[in-house]
């Protein structure tokens, strides 16, 4: 019989565990429960929705971080995008066809580089304009 009897209490015991409230109930012949005599664990359950907050949330962190590193390690506020062939500038007062040729020479004769400037923008002489875009090769 007593075989029997801890089979019987070990379903119980087992149906408890399963149950929400089980542990609740394996206390309810012990009388009325102190809260503060021996504070338990709950484990925290995020919902779908509170899954999505916390992944919303990271990218953001993410986000932010790569922005904060972009500007942080990126060049000057002159460092903008260019289509690759398409570059220009914009003529100042002062600025000279051999003055604009000589700063994008890199390494080049700078008599090439004037040469070519004109030729893209249909030059015929070396006069220019303050507030004239140039296309640059």
């Amino acid at each position: 019989m007593s075989t029997r009897r801890s089979d019987r209490q070990w379903e119980i015991e087992r149906a408890m565990r399963a149950h929400p409230a089980g542990n609740a109930l394996s206390r309810s012949g012990a009388g009325p429960r102190d809260p503060a005599a021996s504070p338990e664990r709950v484990p925290v359950r995020l919902t779908a929705r509170g899954r999505r907050l916390v992944a919303v949330l990271g990218l953001a962190v993410g986000v932010g971080a790569a922005a904060l590193a972009g500007a942080s390690f990126g060049g000057g506020p002159g460092d903008g995008l260019h289509l690759a062939g398409q570059s220009s500038v914009v003529v100042r007062s002062g600025d000279t066809l051999w003055s604009i040729a000589s700063s994008i020479a890199a390494g080049q004769d700078v008599r090439t580089v004037v040469d070519r400037i004109q030729e893209l923008n249909g030059l015929r002489g070396s006069d220019l304009a303050p507030g004239q875009v140039l296309r640059l090769p």
